[in-house]
């Protein structure tokens, strides 16, 4: 998440409209599940993943063509042999992907972003809250119960508990602050 819009306010700097793609269910077996998200601008995949494959290959040729018309959408992938979208994938699920479009000139988004990103820093829990309609996404402390709006959580990362802080700790805390964990070093030593 903290990639993902990172690269949004960059693109928006740039004045590069994007297309943000969020896996909102998913059923059986499928190369990522919900919340997935990736980031895609002309040129194609910006940041982030939605799993590979056709499903991400067609999701970026969609999300490029969305980009032309300025547009969001909600559109499902069966992954199995079918007659109505064959993708050639036989994980044997489904997935449905969110489509949002998001203006480099809208500031509402620029926003969120920027105090989304401030919530993931100081470890603010709460929900990224994504109309299905493709409106203005926001930000909020309880989880929506509207079945019209994907949540997803706030990324502030797990907690990592290290008891010692001897050598292994010294080399074991930058790595794991490095990938968005939470670390508290405890030791009886100043």
């Amino acid at each position: 998440m903290n990639g993902i819009f990172t690269t949004l306010l960059y693109q928006m700097e740039k004045h590069h409209d994007t297309v943000l793609c969020t896996i909102i269910a998913d059923n059986g077996s499928t190369p990522r599940g919900r919340g997935a998200q990736m980031l895609v601008g002309e040129q194609g995949l910006l940041c982030g993943t939605i799993g590979g494959g056709a499903v991400e290959g067609n999701t970026i040729a969609k999300a490029k063509a969305l980009l032309q018309e300025r547009r969001s959408a909600v559109h499902e992938y069966r992954l199995h042999r079918n007659k109505v979208e064959d993708i050639g994938m036989v994980c044997g699920g489904d997935v449905r992907v969110l489509f949002t479009y998001i203006s480099a000139k809208d500031r509402l988004w620029h926003v969120l972003a920027v105090t989304l990103l401030d919530c993931i820093a100081k470890y603010q829990p709460g929900y990224l809250a994504l109309p299905l309609s493709g409106a203005k996404g926001y930000l909020t402390r309880e989880r929506p119960q509207a079945a019209e709006v994907f949540a997803l959580p706030i990324a502030v990362g797990e907690r990592a508990i290290l008891f010692g802080a001897g050598h292994c700790s010294l080399a074991l805390c930058p790595v794991l602050k490095s990938i968005g964990f939470r670390v508290t070093v405890f030791d009886d030593r100043a």
